[in-house]
């Protein structure tokens, strides 16, 4: 899963990018 950060929004949280 690729979170990109402005794609939802806020940018993803480090802690949760796997």
């Amino acid at each position: 899963m690729l979170l990109r950060p402005g794609k939802a929004g806020p940018p993803p949280p480090a802690k949760t990018i796997s």
